[in-house]
């Protein structure tokens, strides 16, 4: 991976002052920012988290976090597709659209997007979940610990929850018989 630096001259006032200012441009060879973010449907929640995740790390990777925070607001804007862009264009903030911060931004799609999660959907979901013919152990016990992250069980519960569901689900009846006979 390759980072460039590119220099661009820029007049410091619309006078034709003769001091230009330097803006530092970090372009990362190969990286791109995420795609579009989906906020409609039964995965805007598991949507926003994922987008969230690629835009932190895509600012960190291209060093979008040094820049001043109006290019940051434009990028993070620009990012997010026309969709979420409509949404964000619906969210009412307390500072002046100048002033804002991405982390405002950030914030408003959050309470929007984890909002909207219908527990008793998310929650039918993950139950319904049976171990596919021919799947993996590994691959559903890895849907199911994905699916459960937005069921909003108590924390201390999460566990023996998903531990009954595999009992339940899993097609391999010695798996079945060998989770039975633990003591927890």
């Amino acid at each position: 991976m390759e980072v460039q630096n590119q220099e661009e001259q820029r007049p410091t006032n619309g006078a034709g002052a003769a001091a230009p200012q330097q803006l530092q441009q970090h372009t990362v060879s190969g990286i791109r920012p995420p795609n579009a973010l989906a906020l409609e449907g039964a995965n805007a929640a598991e949507n926003w988290k994922i987008f969230r995740q690629k835009w932190e790390n895509y600012a960190i990777i291209t060093k979008v976090a040094n820049q001043e925070m109006q290019y940051q607001v434009a990028l993070l804007l620009h990012t997010v597709g026309d969709q979420a862009l409509r949404i964000y264009n619906g969210f009412q903030f307390t500072t002046p659209d100048d002033q804002r911060t991405t982390k405002e931004i950030i914030e408003a799609f959050e309470k929007f997007a984890i909002g909207s999660v219908n527990v008793a959907y998310e929650r039918f979901i993950f139950n319904k979940r049976e171990q596919g013919e021919g799947e993996p152990f590994d691959a559903y016990l890895t849907q199911l610990r994905t699916l459960i992250k937005t069921c909003d069980y108590c924390e201390t519960c999460v566990d023996s929850i998903l531990r009954d569901k595999i009992i339940i689900g899993v097609r391999d009846a010695e798996t079945q018989k060998h989770l039975l006979k633990e003591r927890t």
